[in-house]
C-alpha cells in the first residue's frame, strides 16, 4: 500500500516537490492538503520550511518530516566512494554499504531513534573495520556528551556516562570540531580522562557537525595489540560521519518535534481532565489514570500539601480500588517527604540508565502545592528519550493547574459560605428567643464550616461563669465530657487574649495541647459593647466525604467571625440570654418553630449520617388531676411537666409545646442506641414528676421515632411518634 504524502509549503515549491516525489512508486502525493488533513488521510507531511511547529495539532495527527529527511527517505542519494588505498598498503576491501536512503528506507527508523543511532554506529564500525565504539550526542543545556548507542560499553553504564565538553578524547573532538586520532593508549597528561579504558588500544573520535554546530561524536576503537587504523579507514570514517551528521540532526529534530507534540498533548489532557465536572478529588484521580497510561502502564500517585502543616496527604492515585484511607507523609519522611522538604526532584534509574521512578515537587510560583510520584514503564510518554525534561515540564504545568483549581474551589466555597452566613444571620435576627438563637448558631457553625463540633458559651450572671448553652456535634458520653472540659480551657484562653484563636494543630500550642480530644480549632470571643458575654468555638473541620479532620484555614476564621457578629446582634436584640441553670426552664417552641427546627435537624442528620430521635409526650388524666376549685392548677401541672422535661434534656436538645397537654422533644446526635436514650429520658422525667405533689397523680404517655429507621421525613416520623410506646404513672 502506497504512503499518502502531503506537502506543506508555498504553492510553487509544493508543486515542484510533488513532481519529484511522484517518481517514487511507493508514494502518493495528495493534491488538496487541508481537506486531506481534516479527513486524516495523510500518512506523512513534508514540512518544507519548518512551519508545522506553529500548528501543534498537526504533530498529533500525522508524522511530520523535514525537507532534508524527505530527500533522504524518498529521493536517491549515495555514499561517496572510498578513496583507493596507497599501492604500498595492503588493505582489506571495504564492505559494500547501502545508500543512505536504503539505510533509512524502513519507516520506523524515523520514529525509533534508538534503532537509527544503532545503525549509524554499526555503519561506522564496519566502515573503519573497528572492533567497537559509541555514538554520543551533544546536549547544549548542560554542555555534555551522552551515549545513545554503543558496542563494548555495558548498557547500564550509558546513562551514567556524561562527558563535559573538552574532557577526554571525545570531549576534545567536540570542543575542537575536528577529528582526534589516538594511536596507542591515551596519555592522561594529554587528555582529561574520566575513566581508564584498558580495552582501547587505538581510537578515532569524529565530531558530527551540521551547519557549523556539533551534533555529537562518533567514537571508534580497536583493542590493544592490534594494528592501528589506516589512513584510508580514517578518511572513510570521517566522510561517513560527515554525511551522517545530517541524518542524526534530522532524527533529533523529528524526536524533538515528537516530544513537543507529546508534551503538548499531555498539557492539553491535563487541562481537559481538570476542567471536567465532578469534585476535585474525582478529577485528580482521573488525571492520575491519564498520567499512568502515558507512563506506559505505570503508577501515578498525587500528594497535596495540607495547609499550614508540614504534611503531604495522598489525594489521588491510578491504583484501582486502593484503600489508603487518610494516608499522610510528613516533610522529610521517605522519598516523597524528602522531595517536599527539599523541593527537588528525585529520579531513580534502572540498571540500563532509564528512569524507573520519579518523585517531583509541584511548585506554583513560590508555593509548594504537592508531590507527584510516578512509576514508569519501559517507554513512557511516547518516547524513551528526554523523559526527565518531559516530567519536569509536566510537574510545572500540573502544579499551576492544581493550584488554579484549588484557588477556584476555595473562591467558590468561600462565596457560598459567605452567602450562607448572610442567610443564617437574618435567621438569627428574626428570633425572639435567645435559646433558639443559640441552637441556630451552633448548627450554622457546624454546617457552614464543616465543623465536627461547635459550642456556644454565654455568661451566666447568677453562677458567675460562662456556661455551655448550645452544642452541635457527635460527641457523646466520656468524649463529650472531655470535649466540654477542653472547650472551657479554649474559651478561657480566647477571653483572656480578647482575640480570635485559630490553631491548625492544637499540639503546637503548649497551653492547650494537654489532653486535647480534637486536632484543630477556631475560637471567637463574643461581646456586648466592651463586655465579654461568651465564646463561639468550632473544632475539627471534616470536609464532605472525608473521615479525618483537616486544618481550619484563615478563610474559615473570617466566616466564624462574621457568624459571631450576627450572634452578638441577635442576642442584643432579645436583651436576654438562654437559660444556663439546670433549675431554670427556657420557653418551649411553638409548633411552627418546632417544625422549622425539625426540618433543619433532619437535613443536618442526613448530611452527617447521624441518628435523630423525636419523642411526643402526652399528659394523661390531666382533667382529673386538676382541682375544680383551682383555675390555675391545670397550667401549673403543665408547667411542672415542662420543667421536668427541660431539666433532663441536654443543652442542645429541642423542646416544643404542640398542644394543650402535649410536648415534642428533638434529640439530635442520639448516639448508637437512640431508643435507650429516649427510654432513659422517660424514666428520669417520670421520677421528677412523681416527686412533685401536684403532678404525681398524672400519667405520661411517650411515643418516639428514630431517623432514618422509622422514616426519612418529618410527617412520617411524627406519625410514628404519635403512637405511645411507654406509659408512666
Amino acid at each position: 500500500m502506497r504512503q499518502r504524502i502531503g506537502i506543506l509549503g508555498s504553492r510553487d515549491e509544493s508543486a515542484q516537490w510533488a513532481a519529484r516525489l511522484a517518481s517514487n512508486p511507493e508514494l502518493e502525493v495528495v493534491s488538496e492538503l487541508e481537506p486531506a488533513l481534516a479527513a486524516d488521510t495523510v500518512d506523512v507531511l513534508v514540512d518544507l520550511h519548518g512551519n508545522a511547529v506553529d500548528r501543534p495539532e498537526l504533530l498529533e495527527k500525522v508524522q511530520v518530516v523535514s525537507r532534508a529527511t524527505a530527500e533522504l527517505l524518498w529521493l536517491p542519494t549515495e555514499l561517496p566512494e572510498p578513496a583507493e588505498p596507497p599501492p604500498c598498503v595492503e588493505a582489506p576491501p571495504l564492505p559494500h554499504e547501502p545508500s543512505l536512503h536504503e539505510v533509512l528506507a524502513a519507516h520506523r527508523l524515523m520514529t525509533d531513534s534508538d534503532e537509527l543511532y544503532g545503525r549509524v554506529l554499526e555503519l561506522g564500525i564496519r566502515t573503519a573495520d573497528a572492533e567497537g565504539g559509541s555514538l554520543m550526542l551533544f546536549f547544549a543545556a548542560d554542555r555534555t556528551l551522552r551515549i545513545v548507542a554503543a558496542r563494548g560499553v555495558e548498557r547500564e553504564l550509558w546513562g551514567k556516562i556524561q562527558v563535559p565538553l573538552g574532557s577526554g578524547v571525545a570531549g576534545r573532538a567536540a570542543a575542537l570540531g575536528e577529528p582526534v586520532f589516538v594511536s596507542g593508549r591515551a596519555d592522561p597528561d594529554d587528555f582529561t580522562l574520566l575513566r581508564a579504558r584498558h580495552d582501547v588500544g587505538h581510537a578515532l573520535c569524529i565530531p558530527l557537525i551540521r551547519d557549523g554546530e556539533v551534533e555529537g561524536v562518533l567514537n571508534l576503537h580497536r583493542s590493544p595489540g592490534t594494528p592501528d587504523f589506516t589512513e584510508q579507514q580514517r578518511s572513510a570514517a570521517v566522510e561517513m560521519a560527515q554525511s551522517h551528521a545530517e541524518v542524526i540532526a534530522q532524527s533529533r529534530s523529528h524526536t524533538n518535534m515528537s516530544e513537543r507534540a507529546a508534551r503538548f498533548s499531555a498539557h492539553r489532557e491535563i487541562r481537559d481532565v481538570l476542567k471536567h465536572q465532578g469534585s476535585l478529588i474525582e478529577r485528580l484521580n482521573a488525571l492520575c489514570d491519564s498520567l499512568a497510561q502515558r507512563a506506559d502502564g505505570g503508577i501515578a500517585v498525587l500528594y497535596l500539601c495540607e495547609p499550614n502543616l508540614d504534611e503531604l496527604r495522598l489525594i489521588a492515585t491510578s491504583l484501582a480500588g486502593s484503600g489508603f484511607g487518610d494516608y499522610r507523609v510528613r516533610f522529610g519522611e521517605g522519598i516523597e517527604g524528602g522531595v517536599a522538604r527539599d523541593q527537588t526532584a528525585v529520579f531513580l534509574p534502572r540498571p540500563d540508565g532509564s528512569i524507573a521512578y520519579a518523585a517531583l515537587p509541584l511548585r506554583s510560583g513560590d508555593t509548594l502545592v504537592g508531590v507527584l510520584a510516578l512509576q514508569l514503564g519501559e517507554k513512557p510518554f511516547d518516547d524513551g528519550s528526554a523523559v526527565r525534561e518531559t516530567l519536569l515540564e509536566l510537574a510545572s504545568l500540573l502544579a499551576d493547574e492544581v493550584a488554579s483549581a484549588q484557588a477556584a474551589l476555595l473562591r467558590d466555597s468561600f462565596a457560598t459560605r459567605i452567602a450562607a452566613v448572610g442567610e443564617s444571620g437574618l435567621q438569627f435576627l428574626a428570633q425572639s428567643d435567645a435559646a433558639e438563637i443559640a441552637q441556630l448558631a451552633t448548627s450554622a457553625v457546624g454546617m457552614i464550616l464543616d465543623a465536627d463540633h461547635a459550642i456556644l458559651r454565654l455568661r451566666d450572671e447568677a453562677a458567675h461563669r460562662f456556661a455551655i448553652v448550645s452544642y452541635f456535634g457527635s460527641a457523646d458520653g466520656p468524649l463529650q465530657e472531655r470535649l466540654f472540659e477542653f472547650d472551657q480551657r479554649t474559651a478561657g484562653e480566647a477571653l483572656k487574649r480578647r482575640a480570635p484563636i485559630r490553631l491548625a494543630q492544637i499540639a503546637e500550642d503548649p497551653g492547650l495541647a494537654t489532653s486535647a480530644p480534637v486536632q484543630t480549632l477556631l475560637a471567637v470571643p463574643l461581646y456586648r459593647g466592651n463586655t465579654p458575654i461568651g465564646t463561639l468555638c468550632a473544632y475539627d473541620r471534616v470536609p464532605t466525604d472525608e473521615f479525618t479532620p483537616a486544618a481550619f484555614l484563615a478563610e474559615d476564621m473570617e466566616v466564624l467571625i462574621k457568624l459571631a457578629r450576627f450572634v452578638e446582634r441577635a442576642l442584643a436584640n432579645v436583651q436576654s440570654e438562654p437559660a444556663t441553670s439546670p433549675d431554670s426552664a427556657a420557653p418551649a417552641l411553638d409548633r411552627a418553630a418546632f417544625e422549622q427546627r425539625f426540618d433543619s435537624e433532619l437535613l443536618r442528620s442526613s448530611e452527617r449520617r447521624t441518628p435523630l430521635a423525636v419523642a411526643v409526650w402526652s399528659i394523661e388524666n390531666l382533667d382529673a388531676a386538676s382541682a375544680d376549685d383551682d383555675p390555675d392548677g391545670r397550667a401549673r401541672l403543665v408547667g411542672h411537666a415542662a420543667r421536668s422535661l427541660r431539666t433532663n434534656l441536654r443543652a442542645f436538645d429541642v423542646l416544643a409545646r404542640i398542644g394543650a397537654d402535649r410536648f415534642a422533644v428533638l434529640l439530635p446526635e442520639a448516639g448508637d442506641a437512640p431508643e435507650e436514650r429516649v427510654t432513659a429520658l422517660a424514666r428520669r422525667v417520670a421520677e421528677s414528676v412523681k416527686t412533685n405533689a401536684e403532678t404525681k397523680r398524672t400519667g405520661l404517655a411517650i411515643g418516639y421515632a428514630i431517623y432514618p429507621n422509622d422514616g426519612e421525613d418529618r410527617d412520617s416520623l411524627m406519625q410514628r411518634a404519635e403512637v405511645a410506646r411507654i406509659r408512666t404513672v
